[in-house]
């Protein structure tokens, strides 16, 4: 039987590009998505195609808040009637500032809320009822939270943005000691830049050219190398509670 994952925030971008990976290596695949439902759409249809060609996987998308402990609540037990057991999640669901680069002394308290809502409360939410599910049902699995290396350096979205990355990274590690026991394991990945995505959407190529050479392997990040690092991570038998920092060089975690 095929191994089976849920993927928050699945529908477009990073997450778009993880989902793929894990169906591409045979897994049965849920997507979260809230707003990007046209994207969500798309990439269901990607996921349906790998299942159409004999693979014998399963593909479902589904939409709710990470940010409501109802609405996560009510996704995860669709899922885990749909693709029971669950064996792998990726927290990916997160926004970024709507002012980037606003002070800290500066931001509203609503901007603060809304992104520590979704990136931090969503990856514990989602989580606890995740990890309730598997440890009932004697999963030994293993999850991966998206950070971002703006959660271990100082972070050009502004502090509330930097903020939920290291809660993000704080979480994983109390997650690690606290489902160690039940052979869960729990690890995050700190992308570095990845061009034409979320804040770096309207950034210029010549900035992102910049960028690039500062680079120590002189590349960017793409979708699919954090892709490959979530796929790799989550199937590492023997690791958990760490932080991977897929960058290219830039930060010297």
């Amino acid at each position: 039987m095929p191994l089976n994952c849920l993927v928050t925030g699945g529908g477009k971008g990073i997450g778009r590009a993880i989902a793929l990976e894990f169906a591409k290596h045979g897994c049965s695949v849920a997507i979260n998505y809230f707003h990007s439902e046209i994207e969500a759409e798309k990439t269901l249809e990607d996921l349906r195609a790998l299942a159409d060609e004999g693979r014998g996987i399963k593909a479902i998308a589904l939409k709710a808040d990470v940010s409501d402990e109802a609405s996560v609540e009510n996704m995860v037990a669709q899922v885990w009637n749909e693709l029971e057991p669950l064996d792998f999640l990726v927290n990916n669901a997160g926004i970024y500032a709507q002012n980037p680069g606003t002070p800290f002394y500066e931001l509203p308290r609503g901007d603060w809320d809304e992104v520590m809502a979704v990136n931090a409360t969503g990856a514990f939410l989602v989580s606890k009822h995740v990890a309730k599910r598997m440890i009932a049902g004697n999963v030994r699995g293993s999850i991966v939270n998206i950070s971002s290396i703006s959660g271990l350096d100082a972070s050009r979205a502004g502090a509330h943005y930097g903020a939920s990355k290291a809660a993000v990274i704080a979480l994983t590690k109390s997650m690690c000691a606290d489902l160690g026991r039940f052979g869960i394991r729990v690890n995050s990945i700190a992308p570095g830049a990845v061009p034409k995505t979320g804040l770096l959407a309207k950034v210029p190529d010549e900035k992102n050219e910049v960028m690039r050479l500062e680079t120590p392997l002189q590349r960017l990040s793409s979708v699919d190398d954090v892709a490959k690092a979530a796929y790799a991570l989550a199937n590492m038998p023997n690791v958990s509670g760490q932080t991977l920092v897929v960058d290219g060089g830039r930060l010297k975690h």
